[in-house]
């Protein structure tokens, strides 16, 4: 448990991406598909694929270290306007989403930090609510290390319901945890949350880890600490289908 804190500061400095699946990310690129990308791929200001069956919208709670639970909404889509301080997204599965921000709204714009501003319509964006206001716009290509907005700093669980652009509906969760142990014959992995929570993951081939310098689930150990995001299966065991912002002090 030491580790936890020599790591927590770094962590949640890490978090932006979370929230863009976003997503984050939060969880939008998290359980099917990545329609922002990573490492370019798209220029500025392209939209999403006209074909799209990923996520588009995904509603969220999250419980954090001190037991407070906070709720999100998160859409992805290619924003059609900014107008009087709200965004307006048309989602790949056709629906248009209105979000005001305020003067508290973190906005990223190609991975750095940026303005409503610069927001403009075409950019595909993920636009993270609370109440009904944007805490986080993200807008353009999401980069693995880009700046943090602390809207998930101190969180430790996340239960997630996504829905894809076909309508198809997913139940996962967001685990940020250090890694107790890895079966590489079973395909688990066992990590320990900073709530003292114990959690058991499985993973495929389909596991993908976004991390500089980390290729797969192969180059993780015991120690490392990380985001895991997960589909819950029909037997309601856990597959981590995303695994972000590690945190590599551990051993293979």
């Amino acid at each position: 448990m030491a580790r936890f804190g020599r790591n927590a500061r770094a962590l949640a400095a890490a978090l932006g991406l979370v929230a863009a699946g976003a997503a984050a990310g939060l969880a939008a690129p998290a359980l099917a598909g990545d329609p922002v990308g990573h490492g370019g791929g798209q220029a500025r200001g392209t939209a999403a694929p006209a074909i799209y069956a990923g996520p588009v919208h995904v509603e969220s709670a999250f419980t954090y270290l001190d037991g407070t639970v906070r709720s999100f909404v998160t859409d992805l889509g290619v924003v059609t306007s900014v107008e009087g301080g709200t965004i307006v997204l048309e989602r790949p599965d056709g629906e248009t989403v209105s979000v005001p921000t305020d003067e508290e709204t973190c906005v990223v714009v190609d991975g750095g930090p940026g303005s409503l501003d610069e927001v403009q319509p075409g950019m595909r964006a993920v636009v993270h609510a609370e109440a009904g206001t944007a805490e986080v716009v993200r807008a353009g290509p999401v980069r693995p290390r880009e700046p943090v907005c602390h809207e998930l700093a101190g969180a430790v669980h996340g239960d997630l319901t996504v829905t894809s652009a076909d309508g198809r509906t997913t139940e996962g969760a967001w685990d940020r945890g250090m890694i107790t142990a890895i079966d590489r014959d079973a395909r688990t992995i066992s990590l320990i949350r900073r709530d003292a929570t114990e959690a058991t993951l499985s993973y495929d081939d389909r596991t993908r880890v976004f991390d500089e310098g980390i290729g797969g689930v192969e180059d993780l150990g015991v120690g490392d600490v990380a985001v895991f995001i997960s589909e819950e299966l029909a037997d309601g065991s856990l597959l981590a289908r995303t695994i972000r912002c590690v945190m590599a002090v551990g051993v293979a």
